[in-house]
């Protein structure tokens, strides 16, 4: 009995920026996502029942993602489904967007876990039911990546040094990136 379902998204490169790193950031995230139980049906392409949910709860920035969660907890994990298709999204051109843009889904995951703690728990038993064993998500992350010129430094530096990053920055911009009325001011490079 499904409550809501999403599509898989896909970033739309420009062709002239698809050796930047800024690109190969995304690129490793966006695989991350994908593959670590992340992947929740969100914004860029999301469907649910009408009676799925009674109320919205006022000033908050991620619906979708609230709405997916709150699907988990109410239905059950079987409710809630990516479905084989793809939506394709124009990603940050620069680092100053791209930062931004992932500095501000960081704080609208936290605003919800703030609002509602008990979605926190279902969101990590989600990502649990989902992920693969560690050890081959490393390798086989090594083997996909690869291709797009992403190596193993490239992807520690992702992890050891730009997450945490993302991370700090959430936390230091959280007033400038979200204000009370939940609107965010907008990302320009993501607007074509």
């Amino acid at each position: 009995n499904l409550q809501v379902v999403g599509a898989t998204t896909q970033p739309l490169f420009k062709e002239e920026n698809l050796t930047s790193l800024v690109v190969k950031m995304e690129k490793i995230f966006q695989y991350r996502n994908d593959h670590n139980g992340y992947a929740l049906p969100i914004g860029r392409c999301i469907a649910f029942k009408k009676n799925t949910i009674s109320n919205f709860p006022p000033n908050l920035h991620s619906e979708d993602t609230w709405i997916s969660l709150i699907s988990l907890k109410e239905y059950g994990f079987d409710t809630v489904k990516i479905i084989p298709a793809l939506v394709y999204y124009t990603p940050a051109g620069n680092w100053v967007d791209w930062i931004k843009q992932r500095s501000r889904w960081i704080v609208g995951y936290n605003q919800i876990f703030l609002s509602f703690p008990e979605l926190k728990e279902v969101h990590r038993s989600y990502v649990e039911k989902y992920r693969k064993p560690k050890e081959a998500l490393v390798r086989q992350e090594l083997i996909d990546l690869e291709k797009d010129g992403i190596d193993q430094e490239l992807l520690a530096i992702a992890t050891n040094f730009i997450k945490p990053l993302l991370q700090e920055n959430a936390v230091l911009q959280k007033e400038q990136l979200l204000t009370k009325d939940g609107v965010w001011e907008p990302i320009e490079s993501t607007k074509e």
